[in-house]
């Protein structure tokens, strides 16, 4: 009886693990308001896309978008499942503790990231459609701006203050007709109430972005396609900036600035600098987030499919494979009604998960036969007695 009793134990030793970096075993519960959270959040930000007119949307429970859109392997739903089960988990150990504590730092940070992104945005589109009150639209200012120059045939008589007045009006007429055209009515009115909308999903994008370096690689994508035509405007506002800002000390200015047109040149020097350090600090945005349960950026991110956040030699990407199939046979309700089977195996909550390749020889079956043969063995001692 008591070498079978050391036998199960032995086994269940052998498949059992300790978690990554101290994080614990979890499993995703209704006692969690985290899951659900980042869950109904993913769902109002694909309601809000395709509201603004963007078609063929994936699923939120089968999209994979880490590397540029191409996956890792494990729908993004089952990684931000696993991460916002260890942000509600209790530690047992100091251990535990402490790299659940770490975690919820790392959380907070990449919150408090996506937040200062709204901010910024808050801040940018009065500056691009102005404010109602005293803030014209930007087209409006532009021509306002060219005016400046070409209203004073002595400025017009420098070719790079003429060449920027042509620029200036040119940016106008090509803000003007997109803020005008009918077919972007919509998206237009809906912009001044998208920083507002899009607080509701911070959650949601702040688990997000930090699941992988993988899935930073998508971000960076995604800022890069944009950067150079953002670089761009930004080289020709800034030398424009600078053109008005000398025109305002320059005594050979006739006839001399009037005080709307220095008030328009102050508010606009403003403007563009806020629009270069936002610029600057959005290109770096992606240095400032951080990777979950990594003191850095490296391979073998607990949440990463790549990562194994338990520390039992299979990765959380072979999990994700065994239990919810390869990528072509997901459906949102194949992967909603394995998710909880994922969690729970990926971090180590249930090491006999079907599939499982460090399970001993005997596998799943056998160890049902060995706790019978106990069983039996316990029966047969107390009959002897």
């Amino acid at each position: 009886m008591k070498r079978t009793s050391c036998l199960v134990a032995v086994l269940i030793l052998a498949v059992s693990s300790v978690a990554f970096a101290g994080l614990p075993p979890v499993r995703l519960t209704d006692t969690c308001a985290t899951v659900p959270t980042i869950d109904t959040e993913a769902d109002g930000l694909l309601t809000l896309l395709a509201f603004a007119g963007l078609g063929d949307l994936p699923s939120y429970w089968t999209a994979d978008l880490e590397a540029a859109m191409t996956g890792d392997g494990i729908p993004d739903s089952c990684e931000l499942a696993l991460l916002g089960s260890a942000l509600c988990a209790v530690g047992r150990t100091p251990d535990e503790v402490a790299a659940i504590a770490a975690l919820r730092g790392q959380f907070a940070t990449n919150l408090g990231l996506v937040n200062a992104l709204l901010d910024k945005l808050t801040l940018l589109i009065p500056i691009a459609l102005g404010d109602g009150d005293t803030k014209p639209s930007v087209d409006v200012r532009l021509a306002a701006a060219a005016d400046i120059i070409t209203s004073r045939p002595v400025l017009m008589s420098i070719p790079d203050l003429a060449t920027a007045a042509a620029e200036l009006d040119d940016m106008a007429v090509t803000v003007s007709d997109f803020l005008n055209d009918p077919d972007n009515a919509m998206i237009i009115g809906m912009v001044p109430g998208l920083p507002d909308s899009l607080r509701g999903v911070v959650d949601f994008v702040a688990g997000l972005v930090g699941l992988s370096t993988e899935m930073q690689g998508t971000v960076t994508d995604l800022i890069d396609q944009y950067s150079g035509d953002i670089t761009g405007i930004v080289a020709q506002v800034a030398a424009a900036r600078d053109a008005f800002i000398a025109l305002k000390t320059n005594p050979a200015v006739t006839p001399p600035l009037t005080a709307d047109e220095i008030a328009l040149i102050d508010g606009m020097v403003a403007d563009v600098n806020f629009l270069i350090d936002t610029v600057d600090w959005l290109l770096n945005l992606t240095d400032a987030v951080a990777i979950y349960g990594t003191a850095g950026k490296a391979a073998g991110e607990p949440f990463s499919a790549a990562g194994d956040y338990d520390g039992d030699g299979v990765t959380n990407g072979a999990v994700a494979a065994a239990i919810l199939g390869e990528t072509a046979s997901w459906t949102p309700a194949n992967v909603q009604a394995n998710r909880p089977a994922f969690v729970a195996a990926a971090s180590g909550d249930n090491p006999f998960w079907n599939g499982n390749p460090t399970l001993p020889a005997v596998g799943v079956v056998g160890l049902g036969l060995l706790a019978g043969i106990v069983a039996l063995g316990g029966a047969m001692s107390i009959r002897k007695k």
